[in-house]
């Protein structure tokens, strides 16, 4: 018994890996454009600088005791979070771009920032 024999080919794509829509490339830290000083950033991805889904950005002071606030400002504007001389936010990235959530409201991040400023101070 012969078994017929048939050939074909297999379409491929070309190049690379495929990009998917949970996956961003490291936060974008920027200096600041304000008069606040910029802090220490720095940044720790889930996976990689090129695939990440969860991004924990942490901002210091460069000198310890100094008694300055830290904080993460997203898209040059809102504080994300503040907190003495250290603070961390968590940014989760979604449909190729990073987002921060805190109380229910979810914001698009095109910069994050690293500021330093003086506590908060009671009203007199």
């Amino acid at each position: 018994m012969m078994i017929p024999m048939t050939s074909g080919c297999l379409q491929t794509v070309p190049g690379g890996t495929p990009n998917p829509t949970d996956c961003c490339r490291a936060a974008n830290i920027i200096l600041t454009q304000s008069d606040l000083p910029d802090g220490l950033g720095s940044q720790t991805c889930s996976r990689d600088d090129t695939c990440c889904t969860v991004n924990t950005v942490t901002c210091t002071t460069s000198v310890p005791g100094t008694g300055l606030q830290a904080g993460i400002r997203g898209n040059g504007d809102p504080f994300l979070d503040y907190a003495l001389e250290t603070v961390s936010v968590q940014l989760q990235c979604s449909g190729g771009a990073w987002t921060f959530t805190n109380e229910g409201m979810t914001i698009t991040l095109q910069t994050v920032e690293c500021v330093l400023t003086n506590p908060p101070t009671s009203g007199g």
